[in-house]
């Protein structure tokens, strides 16, 4: 069942099934942080503790070395670069942020690892549509 609401704050509820009500939502990745902080911040920013979500077509970047917490440099090493065609996460924030997902991405250039690195960061921002919830462990655990 759906609650018509303003934009990014839908409500969607699941009563004959049990399952927690959610908040539906969009909202803007930014390419500054790494994935993994810039996920952070958007379940902060929205008072989610769990949220699953869908990004399309994002440009990725990979800087090695480049500290978690430190901005993308204006002046660029050398780097990784790809495209994420399609991306969908699951995201609990407590007690440590925790991610998992499915998607599909290429890179520019060859890699050993074909894989996302932990420190993979968005090449700009990117925007995002899912459903959120404001506790931990309400829908699914990660």
């Amino acid at each position: 069942m759906t609650d018509r609401g303003r934009m990014g704050g839908d409500r969607i509820a699941a009563p004959l099934t049990g399952l927690a009500e959610g908040t539906a939502f969009e909202d803007i990745l930014d390419g500054y942080f790494t994935l993994r902080e810039s996920v952070r911040q958007m379940m902060v920013r929205n008072g989610f503790g769990q949220a699953v979500f869908t990004l399309h077509h994002a440009p990725l970047i990979e800087v090695p070395g480049l500290a978690e917490t430190a901005a993308v440099p204006l002046h660029l090493r050398p780097a990784h670069s790809g495209l994420v065609t399609r991306l969908s996460l699951t995201v609990t924030l407590q007690p440590d942020l925790r991610l998992q997902g499915a998607g599909l991405w290429s890179w520019t250039d060859p890699r050993p690892d074909p894989g996302l690195p932990a420190d993979i960061r968005l090449g700009e921002p990117a925007f995002i549509a899912g459903t959120g919830w404001t506790e931990p462990g309400l829908w699914f655990s990660a």
